[in-house]
């Protein structure tokens, strides 16, 4: 039998980052089975994805524009681009393509295929679209905006004032994949750009081609065989739905699986006591949050927000029945990312005012006693402990949980 590996994922944000557990077992040598929660998964068009799981699939599908270096996250280097050049105005970047990348269908990627995608990504106007839309682009200026130059050559004009580090980084996101356009315009639908298809095919030059996607049942892709890096080491990667927890360990210790995603900490701590299991700590951008609607009572008034924030104890939370996989970040851009905030001493002094502070606003907002619950992502180590105050209800539209991962 294989010895068996554990990984544990500790995020940074306001409440962050899902348990990580590869463990080796006896599944075959070239084919990775990995058990996590895929509930979320909408599409695997990145110019559709804006959930964490496709995000994370199609990360390994596909080639963005700019991309971060995985050891190193305040490194932003050229993805699909090799070099870029700024105008003076700063309003002009114009890329040279990176030689040498083929898709998956032998093809070579050229610049024709970014400026599509890009343009593509603002047309369909999906999810993550304004990323893109508010650098100035639209559908009726994008092909104006975004031009190929030559076949290695491509330039983007931003009519925004924006800072040039600023459009790089909406060029590292999920929807800045670079697509192949003669095979995505070939299963073009009523002008839908290839979107039906990609949904669940693909057209990448990512390191994996998706094989199929068979929703809340599983993932499957396999190796890009004209991949322009080193040649992945598993020739396939079976992703499969399962939701609970307790099912993803007994799946691990039974080695029918090689990595369970979903673990809570009591699990992880049991499963690191086996000489069978190593388990190690890697970070994870997934932010937790309390979204409130401002447009409905009581959170029109600013301070029963503002109360609503200091009665949940984000530290209390933290060092309890999320040890170990979570920390406290009160800003949305996690820690470890240029520009995130972070607090002189730390952000464990916010508990020791959080009671009185809440009290307060609570009062000066004159609440009324009105009742709270709470809506929160169907995660079974989450939705029976992530507690509100108060005993009564909201609706839904008035009241909701989210998560973000950037």
């Amino acid at each position: 039998m294989k010895k068996l590996s554990l990984s544990l994922l500790a995020g940074a944000a306001l409440v962050v980052a899902s348990a990580l557990a590869p463990a080796q077992a006896a599944t075959p040598k070239d084919t990775f089975v990995m058990a996590k929660n895929i509930d979320d998964m909408v599409s695997l068009d990145p110019a559709e994805d804006f959930e964490l799981t496709g995000i994370e699939i199609e990360t390994n599908i596909y080639d963005r524009v700019m991309r971060y270096d995985a050891e190193d996250l305040k490194k932003l280097d050229g993805g699909a681009v090799q070099s870029w050049t700024v105008s003076p105005d700063s309003k002009t970047i114009t890329f040279k393509v990176r030689p040498g990348i083929k898709f998956s269908s032998g093809a070579g990627l050229a610049a024709d295929d970014i400026a599509f995608s890009l343009q593509r990504a603002v047309i369909l106007n999906k999810a993550p679209a304004f990323i893109l839309q508010q650098l100035g682009w639209d559908d009726k200026n994008v092909k104006d905006l975004i031009k190929v130059i030559d076949p290695t050559t491509v330039s983007v004009t931003i009519k925004e004032d924006f800072g040039t580090t600023f459009v790089l980084n909406c060029l590292s996101a999920g929807l800045a994949s670079v697509v192949e356009k003669k095979v995505a315009l070939a299963h073009e639908k009523n002008g839908d750009l290839g979107n039906e298809w990609l949904k669940t095919n693909s057209a990448g030059s990512g390191p994996y081609v998706l094989k199929s996607w068979k929703a809340n049942d599983s993932v499957v892709l396999e190796a890009n065989p004209n991949y322009w890096k080193a040649k992945p080491k598993l020739s396939r990667v079976i992703v499969r739905h399962i939701a609970e927890p307790a099912s993803q360990r007994l799946l691990l210790e039974k080695g029918d699986i090689d990595m369970a995603r979903n673990l809570t900490p009591d699990q992880i701590a049991t499963l690191g006591e086996s000489k069978d299991l190593t388990v190690s700590n890697f970070p994870l951008a997934d932010t937790y949050y309390l979204g409130l609607n401002q447009t409905v009572e009581p959170f029109k008034k600013a301070k029963v927000r503002e109360a609503m924030r200091w009665l949940i104890d984000y530290q209390g939370m933290s060092n309890t029945f999320l040890k170990g996989q979570f920390q406290v970040q009160q800003a949305f851009w996690p820690a470890g990312f240029p520009g995130a905030l972070t607090l002189a001493g730390g952000f464990p002094r916010l508990a020791h005012r959080h009671a009185v502070q809440a009290r307060s606003c609570q009062g000066e907002g004159a609440a009324g006693g009105s009742g709270l619950s709470r809506r929160v992502r169907g995660e079974p180590r989450h939705a029976d402990q992530l507690a509100l105050p108060g005993d009564g209800a909201i609706d839904p539209e008035h009241d909701g949980a989210g998560r973000h991962q950037d």
